[in-house]
Formats: structure tokens, sequence, C-alpha cells
């Protein structure tokens, strides 16, 4: 009973831990794709930058 409860709880923790590593990857890749297009469209780095700030601060919380 014990395993069982000890191995649910893992798989649980090692889902959420691959969720954030995702969506970090996530970030990072919409990040990458912005800053290519960023030279194309600079009135809107702030902004972008910002949103990208607060996910980041987001995920880091999780």
């Amino acid at each position: 009973m014990i395993n069982t409860f000890r191995s649910a709880t893992t798989t649980a923790a090692s889902t959420t831990a691959v969720g954030i590593l995702e969506t970090v990857a996530l970030v990072c890749s919409v990040d990458l794709i912005l800053a290519t297009s960023l030279t194309a469209v600079p009135s809107h780095q702030a902004r972008i930058q910002t949103t990208l700030n607060i996910s980041a601060n987001v995920i880091a919380n999780v």
C-alpha cells in the first residue's frame, strides 16, 4: 500500500515537472520566434518582452 501511494505521488510529481518543462520550452520557442521577428516590429518589443517576463515568472513560481 505504501509503495503504491509513493509511486502515485512520484508519478504525479513527474507529470507536473514535465508539464512545467514543456511550458518553459514553449515560452522559449515563442521567445525565439518573436526575437527573430522583432526587427520587423520594433514598436511591439517592450509589450512582447513584458508578456514573456510575466510568463516566465508564473512558470518559476509554480
